[in-house]
Order: structure tokens, then sequence, then C-alpha cells
């Protein structure tokens, strides 16, 4: 099963028919049993049913991450593992309100490379210039790496692709549930500040109403690339690395990383 079109365009296998994508968009009461059943699909296609499939997504997941495939540059290389779920692309548009960032050719969750260059860009600039002067957007070091309004960065961040063991189990199911539904709607949605002008005001009695979506888990190969003398490109690479790691382990990637979601931590070979 390719989740990417089952979520966006329909597109099921004939094992998964139960409920239709644009049943689910019509009536969002059948969303949590539509995603049970895609997991427990995509599951068994990658396990029992996939070995034909598992086969060739290694082969496509070594053709695109091995060193010797980048040609005359300098590769840095290193896996990074989901210490809490990942909420990748949530906000993008979807028909079933919140988004997930997945392969259009494999299928698979994996994590942008231009959603780890800007998460490794602002925790450079935001909190470690606040001791180095040179990370700080528009210093010397910041635009070595990550380039500026006039000139590319030297470093280059790739998409990260599921290393081929955890493709089985990458989806999991999660839930959302936002407090004050009648506030929202009437204060926010509508503008109708007279309501909350007369004493309308969100309570803790409102009853919630969780909302089901699909989040992620799994080790991810990370691949960063410069061109240029060795020596002076495996030094950026070496700091660029260094930063990103940092960056994913305190900061998180993704949606809803103030409460948890998207840390990762370096796996040490």
């Amino acid at each position: 099963m390719n989740v990417h079109l089952a979520l966006n365009k329909g597109v099921f296998n004939a094992g998964f028919n139960k409920l239709s994508l644009q049943s689910v968009v019509k009536n969002s009461s059948g969303k949590q049993e539509f995603y049970t059943d895609l997991i427990k699909t995509y599951h068994e296609e990658w396990t029992s049913g996939g070995k034909n499939k598992n086969r060739w997504y290694e082969y496509c997941f070594n053709r695109y991450t091995k060193k010797e495939n980048f040609g005359q540059v300098e590769v840095s290389s290193f896996k990074m593992k989901a210490i809490s779920n990942l909420a990748i692309n949530h906000g993008g548009i979807t028909a079933l309100e919140t988004g997930l960032a997945l392969h259009p050719i494999y299928g698979l969750p994996y994590l942008p490379g231009t959603a780890l260059k800007g998460l490794a860009a602002h925790y450079a600039d935001a909190v470690l210039g606040e001791r180095f002067e040179e990370l700080r957007q528009g210093g010397a070091d910041y635009v070595v790496l990550f380039g500026s309004q006039t000139s590319a960065g030297f470093v280059n961040f790739h998409d990260a692709l599921l290393i081929p063991e955890c493709t089985a189990d990458a989806l999991k199911l999660d839930v959302l549930t936002p407090h004050h539904s009648e506030y929202n709607k009437i204060v926010i949605a509508e503008g109708n500040e007279s309501k909350y002008n007369d004493g309308f005001a969100p309570r803790d009695d409102d009853s919630p109403i969780p909302i089901p979506f699909l989040s992620v888990t799994g080790t991810f190969q990370i691949v960063l690339t410069c061109e240029g003398d060795a020596d002076e490109a495996q030094k950026w690479l070496k700091l660029a690395k260094q930063i990103l790691v940092w960056a994913l382990k305190h900061e998180g990637i993704g949606a809803k990383t103030n409460v948890g979601y998207g840390r990762m931590e370096l796996v040490v070979e």
C-alpha cells in the first residue's frame, strides 16, 4: 500500500475497502476506524506479505543513502531515532484535517530536507547564537552553513528516509483532543466578540472532541553533503551535524513539539 496515494487520492489495494476516503470526508465519525484499518493493512504488507516490497525499498534506500553514490562531494551520514512520536507536516493541506509527510514514490513517512535545514538554522540562530555571534542569522558561520538572501549555503540537507527495518511499524494512531470547542467556534471562528464580552468563556466542563490522526515513529537515515576541499567540507559537515543533532534532541521536529512530540536521539554505531 502506498499510504501517500491512499490518504491523498483514495487509491487503495484490494484488501483495504471497509471505508473509503470519500465516506470519511463526508462523515468524520469513521475516521478512527479508517486509520486503524489503514495501519493494519500497511503493517501486513510490510511484514508477512511484503518480502518483495522490502527488498525493493532496501535497494532504493541503499542507492539513496550510500556515500559512494553522491559523487565528488563530502558526505556525513548518520541515524536519528524517534524517542517520541513525530507529527511531520501536521498542518499540510489534506482532506482529513491533519496532514503527514509521506514520500510520493515510496509511500512511507520521511523527514523533508527543508524541514531539517529549517530546524537546524533556527536552533543555530535562536539558541546557539546567544553564545556564538557567528551562528546568528547573518553571521559568518551561519551564512556558510545555511546561506543568506544573496547566496546559498554550502551544506545540503537531504530528505531523511526510514531505515528498512522500521518500515512496518512506522505509522501510529494518535489523537488530538481540543477542549472548549463551543467557545472556539463562537468567539474565534465566528468572531463573535459580543458573546465573550457578555461573560461567555471557556470552562473545564466542556466536552472534548477527540480527533484521530497519524503520527510516525522509527529510525531515519540523515544525509548531509558539502562540496569543496575535503578537510574544509568535513569541518562544516561536523558542525552542521552537531547543530542538527542538538536541535532534534532538544527542540524536536514537526508539530506539537511543545508537548513533547518530535524528539529524536542520535544512534551511536
